[in-house]
């Protein structure tokens, strides 16, 4: 006698996983690794990779958006002779997205759309800072060409606002939902910001006490 088998699909809540019991009943049970997952999406995402991550698990869930922002970025990334600056923008978009959690701007009366704001030194204006100024201005610093000269340096100077009325800078790929967030963006990711802004004549970006030391450290002047 043919056995006839039948296939049900049931929707997991999130937090939870299906498992047999010893019974042999299929029940919802708590996800280890779910429920040990930090809950701020700060602590989630901290690396790019993170972020990849973050829209891998979106895309495997029909996320359309998810899907192209990754593919993008995979197409151009092929690409051997890709400009610098066009992979960290690519990169910034894969950030943003995974920070603000399925957010996008709507383009409605008095919306608030938040972004890093960022101040550009000059190596002579460094060089004519105080430890407590560089401390204070929350200071990074990278290694440049020699046309540049020894480091240029850059500083996160606030979160900038831009309605929905107004100031369209950057578009809604790079925007975030809060304040908060734009200011972890911009200090979590300067260097994909730097080289987002300047190019390739950017290296890693760190911050100035942890530069100097690096390269007193390594003999460089």
């Amino acid at each position: 006698m043919e056995t006839k088998q039948k296939t049900v699909t049931i929707e997991i809540p999130e937090g939870k996983k299906a498992v047999w019991n010893e019974q042999g009943i299929l029940q919802l049970v708590d996800d280890d690794k779910k429920a040990n997952e930090p809950k701020d999406v700060t602590e989630r995402i901290q690396t790019l990779y993170d972020a990849m991550r973050e829209l891998l698990c979106r895309r495997e869930l029909g996320d359309c958006e998810a899907k192209q922002l990754l593919e993008e970025y995979y197409s151009v990334c092929n690409i051997s002779d890709a400009s610098d600056d066009i992979i960290a923008y690519l990169q910034l978009r894969i950030i943003a997205a995974a920070l603000n959690e399925g957010w996008k701007p709507q383009f409605t009366k008095d919306e608030k759309r938040w972004f890093p704001y960022f101040i550009l030194w000059t190596k002579n204006e460094i060089d004519n800072m105080s430890d407590e100024e560089k401390d204070k201005e929350k200071l990074l610093l990278w290694s440049g060409s020699d046309s540049f000269g020894r480091h240029g340096g850059s500083s996160l100077y606030s979160s900038h606002v831009g309605f929905s009325d107004e100031d369209t800078i950057l578009g809604y790929r790079l925007a975030y939902k809060t304040k908060a967030l734009a200011g972890y963006a911009g200090r979590q990711f300067a260097s994909v910001y730097a080289r987002f802004y300047i190019g390739d004549t950017v290296g890693d970006v760190t911050p100035w006490r942890e530069f100097e030391k690096k390269h007193k450290s390594s003999g460089n002047k």
